[in-house]
């Protein structure tokens, strides 16, 4: 009986740790790839952006959620000249969902930070 508290704790903490978000395409991850950073191009190039060195607005952080049933993608923008709508949110296809609007990005759910510039 003492060996199986052990046991019975490490698989609630690991039930704990699991995310309640659902991968879409079939297992291998959010929007049907394994890396979304590496592997959706548009995502990837507004990271790569991130790493020039300049005063415009560069991608500050990526955060992953779900949104009305989709994974989605709510980018957050920052550097001296950045002027326009700091958090874009963008569905798998890099295709704009909307922006500048604090009550659907209220409803954005599961969120995860999967970049953050360093």
């Amino acid at each position: 009986m003492k060996n199986l508290l052990p046991v019975l704790s490490l698989m609630l903490l690991a039930a704990c740790q699991s995310g309640s978000i659902t991968p879409e395409g079939g297992g291998k991850s959010f929007c049907g790839v394994a890396n979304p950073i590496q592997d959706l191009p548009w995502l990837k190039a507004a990271i790569e952006k991130s790493s020039e060195e300049t005063d415009y607005c560069t991608p500050w952080s990526v955060t992953q959620g779900r949104y009305q049933g989709q994974t989605v993608y709510l980018v957050s923008l920052s550097g001296a000249l950045c002027c326009f709508p700091p958090n874009t949110i963008y569905n798998c296809q890099g295709e704009v969902v909307f922006s500048r609007n604090a009550e659907e990005e209220a409803k954005i759910k599961d969120k995860k930070v999967v970049w953050q510039k360093q």
